[in-house]
């Protein structure tokens, strides 16, 4: 997952200096294309919120994030969050045609900071009855 400008920052916040910490972060869906100086209120193409779509809550702590450790080629460190699931039901998950990335927030809605995003497998209709399952893999070299 490449990490935003303003999740670097909130990381190191939180880390080094005893910042402000969450303890609930958001997955979220969306056809766009981020890059790392995107903000929350720059990304379009969020579903709307129905038919079985909300941000997943990831709660910081061990058993949302199971799988911590270092990594190599190259030398690193990762943390693996356990498999969350939007399953569509009533319809479609609505707003877009398809979704392509999911993001990780510190918030359900824009008023909070961007850590990262990473790209699906590949572009993705979520339609009625039908699950997406993911995990989400922060990598820091």
């Amino acid at each position: 997952m490449p990490l935003a400008n303003e999740g670097i920052e909130y990381l190191l916040d939180a880390a080094i200096r005893q910042g402000s910490q969450e303890s609930v972060f958001y997955l979220r869906l969306c056809d766009d294309t981020l890059v790392a100086t995107d903000t929350l209120t720059d990304i379009v193409g969020e579903p709307a919120l129905a038919n079985g779509y909300a941000p997943i809550p990831v709660n910081a702590n061990s058993v949302d994030w199971p799988s911590l450790g270092l990594v190599s080629p190259p030398p690193g460190v990762e943390i693996i969050s356990d498999q969350k699931i939007w399953t569509a039901s009533g319809g479609h998950i609505p707003g877009v045609g398809t979704v392509k990335q999911m993001f990780l927030a510190t918030t359900a809605d824009n008023t909070g900071k961007l850590i990262g995003w990473q790209d699906l497998s590949q572009p993705r209709q979520v339609l009625d009855g039908d699950s997406m399952r993911v995990t989400c893999t922060i990598r820091i070299v």
